[in-house]
């Protein structure tokens, strides 16, 4: 089975009805601002450690953004709905028409950059921000603007981000802390 017959399967099961396409659009476009809510919760805290994770989430999200901003105009992969039709596997667009290329998908590199710095400070929260990056790239395949590795891609690209992000963090706070057991004396 091709990529473009899987992205016409899923399509033709999610939108088959005025409902589906009104979730799959929703999936597509609007559920990764879902994400504020979870800043929102984790900046109220108390906790220095969940604060702390929405500054690493911004971080990562914005290195995904970059990343996958760079690659997709690197490799140029045509979008799912703009191959020629193949009637065997029709890709239908249901959003406005994406202003960069296919490949990796970018909401999802977001999306998976936000909810791994969110699971490794809180698994229950970070579980539930999991499902919604799932639901953000089921949605991207749905609307017929991505291929399945598309959605591979991201997730790569994503958790990735937030690898990096997390280890930068830890070796300027390692620089740090080291400078200043150097500079303290007791007296």
């Amino acid at each position: 089975m091709s990529e473009l017959e899987i992205v016409s399967g899923i399509q033709a099961a999610v939108t088959s009805t005025p409902v589906g396409i009104a979730v799959a659009v929703f999936l597509a476009r609007w559920l990764v601002l879902g994400f504020g809510v979870f800043g929102i919760v984790f900046l109220m805290s108390r906790s220095a450690a969940r604060r702390h994770a929405v500054r690493e989430a911004a971080w990562s999200a914005a290195l995904a953004l970059a990343l996958t901003t760079l690659i997709s105009a690197v490799i140029g992969r045509l979008r799912p709905y703009m191959l020629p039709l193949d009637t065997s596997a029709p890709v239908t667009l249901f959003i406005p028409e994406p202003l960069n290329a296919s490949f990796p998908s970018g909401h999802t590199g977001v999306s998976f950059a936000i909810a791994s710095a969110l699971f490794a400070i809180d698994r229950r929260l970070g579980l539930a921000a999991l499902f919604i990056a799932l639901f953000v790239a089921l949605g991207r395949v749905a609307v017929g603007v991505h291929f399945p590795s598309d959605i591979i891609g991201g997730v790569a690209v994503g958790i990735g981000s937030y690898a990096a992000v997390r280890h930068l963090h830890h070796r300027i706070r390692t620089r740090d802390l080291d400078r200043a057991a150097k500079k303290h004396r007791h007296a």
